[in-house]
């Protein structure tokens, strides 16, 4: 459900700051694929984590990272 919402993410809202709300819709569109990945790797993460009992994925202290971007070297 996230990645379907991704192409509508626009900020197009004076305040706080005009150009940051401009720039960070830019990042959202310039890395949709990756930010798209890393939401899929983070549910694959979470859907195969062995918790304790009786404490789900997303509150397993213990699990911090998700999904990770790892960047190539050029």
């Amino acid at each position: 459900g996230t990645i379907a919402l991704l192409p509508r993410f626009d900020v197009q809202m004076p305040r706080p700051s005009y150009l940051v709300n401009r720039w960070l819709t830019a990042i959202f569109t310039a890395y949709e694929q990756q930010i798209a990945e890393l939401i899929r790797e983070r549910d694959r993460t979470l859907l195969t984590h062995r918790q304790p009992e009786g404490v789900e994925a997303r509150q397993d202290r213990a699990l911090e990272v998700t999904s990770e971007l790892k960047l190539s070297d050029r």
